[in-house]
């Protein structure tokens, strides 16, 4: 069924590309169809999650870059999070990339700023900070050292 849904999920992406581009940039509506498509990858996104718990999607590593993954996050994240909770990234002078499964990092991520809008009733600073960690040994036998800012 997941597959269904994603194949269902591809034809309206490539029709909606298909819209966005007979419309000229200056459109009015072009703002609601980027959000569209937006809105269409997260759900491609959602459906590869799901078959992935089910053991029917096989993890897919590649290489990504996480300052902008990361920058993108916050971004999407700002819907989910109430208005009295600021969001604030803090990346690295330097381009991160890294080899994962960004649904799954975006799953993880998710999770985690759920459960701090939930611990912060008030408000407060939800704070996305990427860094470069330095390890000694990268054997499962020992332990890694994480530079400090």
């Amino acid at each position: 069924m997941a597959h269904d849904f994603n194949n269902l999920l591809t034809a309206i992406l490539g029709y909606t590309d298909l819209l966005k581009r007979k419309l000229s940039e200056n459109n009015i509506v072009s703002d609601e169809i980027t959000r569209i498509l937006t809105t269409i990858e997260r759900g491609r996104t959602l459906t590869s999650r799901i078959l992935t718990f089910t053991g029917s999607r096989e993890i897919t590593k590649k290489p990504t870059n996480l300052n902008q993954f990361l920058s993108e996050f916050a971004s999407l994240t700002r819907r989910l999070i109430r208005e009295n909770i600021e969001i604030k990234v803090v990346l690295p002078e330097e381009k991160v990339v890294t080899n994962l499964d960004a649904g799954l990092l975006e799953q993880a991520l998710l999770n985690l700023a759920v459960n701090a809008r939930d611990a912060m009733p008030s408000g407060g600073t939800l704070t996305f900070e990427l860094g470069v960690i330095e390890t000694r040994d990268l054997s499962l036998s020992d332990h890694f050292w994480i530079r400090n800012p």
